[in-house]
């Protein structure tokens, strides 16, 4: 587990996507990464359908992957809504909301690559959080 951890904090290149989710997987790290390692899964499967140029669904899945984002977003900070509409007006209201309103403000393909970060910052920051790290 210390060799799997320490090679990804210090960089080095795990070869293959499949291969690096089930290092990740091993490391028992909880439901959180689990969670957002499916929604990094759909940003994939977004980006899949966009180089094929079927923008049509490409659109819709990256739509439906950051609606997930957003709910997966407010339940881990025990926030509470009462419908789509309330879940999107509270989150634009958090740090995370400029994020996705900078998301939503660039064309599709853009769109994909900006919210994979944001995904990927947040499964790090879960994985340091595991640690003992302190959000930053």
């Amino acid at each position: 587990d210390n060799f799997i951890k320490n090679a990804f904090f210090k960089g080095v290149i795990v070869q293959g996507y499949d291969f690096g989710r089930e290092l990740f997987i091993s490391l028992k790290l909880g439901s959180d990464i689990d969670r957002l390692l499916f929604l990094h899964s759909r940003i994939k499967s977004s980006f899949n359908n966009y180089l094929k140029k079927d923008y049509a669904s490409s659109k819709e899945i990256l739509d439906k992957t950051i609606e997930q984002t957003i709910f997966y977003i407010l339940s881990n900070k025990n926030i509470g809504y009462t419908s789509k509409k309330d879940a999107y007006e509270i989150i634009m209201k958090l740090p995370e909301g400029k994020k996705i309103r900078k998301i939503n403000g660039v064309e599709l393909g853009k769109r994909i690559n900006l919210f994979e970060e944001l995904i990927l910052s947040m499964i790090k920051g879960e994985i340091l959080k595991g640690e003992g790290y302190a959000d930053r």
